[in-house]
């Protein structure tokens, strides 16, 4: 440990990003891309959502374990939701903060609860910094993968379009995770 560490806790700045990722995608790659290049600590925070077809079929467990297989260069962890993930950070010892999100809807609600205590517990940040980031649904490439068109690659029972969103390090597992996810949306049928 260093004395930094042992004195100050973490650095003061991170950066940090709240997805369901279910599951993760070439797509998801350049939001961990982008997050790692924010100021400060790189952290994916994962929504711990229980599994509900057919919109979320994996578990908050198999969501990160193959989040983390996805994705191993950066620090992933489950939290309820934005609140609980910024009451986290907060208690880590974190006071600036970096927000990366595809639509304008959570932030505000970062800012809103700022200074805030209520059952989410507290976090008040000295600054609180937004990265928009952007996507086109309609390209073929990672700017239009989504989870959306994985599972249904499943149901078209299509494993080189599934292939096609998984990230390289994933690459090994892609085929089981292909199968498990078969098996579930098929339950859904």
């Amino acid at each position: 440990m260093f004395l930094r560490e042992l004195f100050e806790g973490p650095g003061r700045d991170v950066s940090f990003a709240l997805g369901r990722l279910n599951p993760a995608t070439t797509g998801h790659g350049l939001l961990v891309e982008a997050v790692k290049q924010g100021p400060g600590d790189a952290i994916l925070f994962l929504t711990e959502r229980p599994a509900k077809l057919p919109t979320d079929p994996l578990s908050p467990k198999e969501k990160l374990d193959w989040a983390r297989k996805s994705f191993p260069d950066i620090k992933i962890e489950l939290a309820k939701n934005i609140m609980f993930a910024a009451n986290d950070l907060y208690n880590r010892g974190y006071r600036s903060v970096t927000f990366f999100e595809g639509e304008d809807k959570l932030g505000k609600l970062l800012e809103k609860y700022n200074g805030v205590n209520s059952a989410h517990g507290f976090f008040e940040f000295e600054e609180i910094k937004f990265q928009r980031l952007s996507r086109n649904p309609d390209a073929d490439d990672a700017t239009g993968m989504s989870a959306s068109k994985m599972r249904q690659a499943v149901i078209d029972g299509n494993f080189e379009e599934f292939s096609k969103g998984v990230t390289k390090a994933a690459q090994p597992y892609a085929k089981k995770m292909y199968d498990e996810l078969s098996v579930i949306l098929k339950a859904a049928e």
